[in-house]
């Protein structure tokens, strides 16, 4: 898995944030990894979010792209993994 952290403020075009949606990425909470897919993603307050439900279970929450892990190569192919992955 590859950690999608980034130290400076990323701003993403609609462009680059579209393929994200519908892609199932890991998302870390606290010391788990969930599979979610990407519901929607957003610019704010000079971050870029995603909108996340998991891949089993209820729910849905915004989350930064720090908290993200890519799964099985499914954000690789997205300019966003380019831009954020290490």
């Amino acid at each position: 898995m590859t950690n999608a952290t980034s130290n400076t403020a990323a701003r993403h075009t609609v462009r680059e944030l579209t393929p994200a949606i519908g892609a199932t990425v890991g998302v870390r909470f606290e010391k788990l990894i969930i599979d979610c897919t990407v519901v929607d993603a957003k610019n704010s307050y000079g971050q870029t979010r995603l909108l996340v439900r998991p891949a089993a279970g209820v729910g849905e929450q915004w989350i930064e792209l720090s908290r993200l892990c890519a799964t099985a190569g499914t954000l690789a192919s997205t300019s966003l993994s380019t831009q954020e992955a290490r």
